[in-house]
């Protein structure tokens, strides 16, 4: 019933490949993060070893520093009142 030049891809493997991209797709980003102007850039940031290994003292100390810093027995304020 198939033409001689129709060729059929009956490899097991691609189908199960195209069903695990379809499982999987809900951890790829749709859209680059605030802050990234590019996709490569994004990568890029991914990349680079945050360890103590890979970098100073310094650099490590700056990259893995929180973004808010409060200190012991400070009252924080809800944020419905900020």
């Amino acid at each position: 019933t198939d033409k001689p030049d129709q060729k059929i891809d009956r490899n097991p493997a691609r189908v199960n490949e195209e069903s695990v991209m379809a499982k999987s797709g809900k951890y790829f980003l749709q859209k680059v993060p605030l802050g990234f102007t590019n996709p490569q850039q994004y990568e890029q940031e991914l990349r680079m070893p945050l360890g103590q290994e890979w970098n100073t003292r310094n650099v490590h100390m700056n990259r893995v520093k929180p973004k808010v810093f409060v200190k012991v027995g400070a009252v924080v304020p809800p944020l419905q009142y900020v």
